[in-house]
C-alpha cells in the first residue's frame, strides 16, 4: 500500500471484475495453450481470493486482506513472468492482454488500503 486510494469495498468488486475481465478476454481473444492455462489460473486465484478474504464481498472469510494483497501480488507476477516465458509473441493480442492484466496486479497492490478491519480509535 503505497497510496491508499482504493477502499476495502471498491476492490472486493474489482477482484470480482477482474475475473470477469479474464474470462471474457480469453473467449475473446481465442486463447488456446499456455495463455488459457495463465489466465484460467488467474481468474481462480482471483475467483477463491475473493471468496476467502475477510472483507465486505468475501464469503468465508479465512485469509487477511493483507494476505490477500501479497497472494494477489504474486499472482500478478506469475502472470507477467508466465507470459513473458511461454506465450509466443506471435500471439500479441493474448500477451498484451496477459501482461497488462498482470501488471494490473501491481497498481492494485500499490493503491489498496490494507487496513481492514480498520482499527479503533481510542479517546
Amino acid at each position: 500500500m503505497l497510496y491508499p486510494l482504493l477502499g476495502v469495498r471498491l476492490h472486493g468488486w474489482l477482484d470480482d471484475l477482474a475475473v470477469a475481465i479474464y474470462l471474457v478476454g480469453l473467449y475473446v481473444l481465442g486463447a488456446h495453450g499456455p495463455a488459457v492455462v495463465i489466465g484460467l489460473g488467474a481468474a481462480t486465484v482471483h475467483l477463491a481470493l475473493a471468496r476467502f478474504t475477510r472483507y465486505p464481498q468475501g464469503t468465508w472469510g479465512l485469509i487477511s486482506f493483507r494476505t490477500h494483497a501479497w497472494v494477489e501480488l504474486t499472482e500478478g507476477a506469475l502472470v507477467v513472468a508466465g507470459t513473458l516465458l511461454l506465450v509466443p509473441a506471435s500471439e500479441f493480442a493474448l500477451r498484451v492482454f496477459l501482461l497488462t492484466m498482470g501488471i494490473a496486479q501491481f497498481g492494485a497492490f500499490a493503491l489498496s488500503d490494507y487496513r481492514w478491519p480498520v482499527p479503533q480509535k481510542t479517546a
